[in-house]
């Protein structure tokens, strides 16, 4: 039911390549999406406060069932001390399967100007990385 309701928000959205047949995007038979779809997707996300406060975390810790757990944003580009850290990165959120490479859909807000971009299909989860920052780059130089 959960993923019959992704299909139809996804085509609710207006992505027209995209169709899912699990909640986690690992690989399946039938599961698929395209950059152009991933957009439409973050920037719907993108206008949920707990979201945003969500992707923007560079660790989170809690206690489950009397255990402490800690998880690490995988995005680099969070991370105040980290060679790819972006100093306007307001989040999203990366991934990576064999089929779909290293991918990353990143948001950043310089001067009240926000870009969303979305790489996918990376070599290594550093390419993510350093496309991702071009992209912003260019995109922020061509908004002034």
């Amino acid at each position: 039911a959960f993923v019959a309701e992704m299909n139809r928000q996804a085509k609710e959205l207006g992505c027209t390549s995209s169709h899912f047949v699990n909640p986690d995007g690992m690989t399946a038979e039938g599961h698929q999406t395209t950059a152009r779809d991933m957009l439409l997707i973050a920037r719907h996300a993108n206008t949920f406060t707990a979201i945003r406060q969500c992707v923007v975390k560079s660790a989170v810790s809690t206690e489950i069932g009397g255990k402490s757990v800690y998880w690490k944003n995988s995005n680099e580009m969070i991370h105040p001390a980290n060679r790819y850290h972006y100093p306007y990165i307001i989040g999203m959120k990366t991934g990576f399967t064999t089929p779909a490479g290293y991918c990353l859909v990143g948001t950043a807000n310089r001067i009240g100007e926000e870009v969303i971009t979305v790489v996918m299909g990376a070599d290594s989860s550093d390419d993510r990385f350093r496309d991702t920052k071009t992209l912003f780059e260019a995109a922020f130089a061509h908004n002034g």
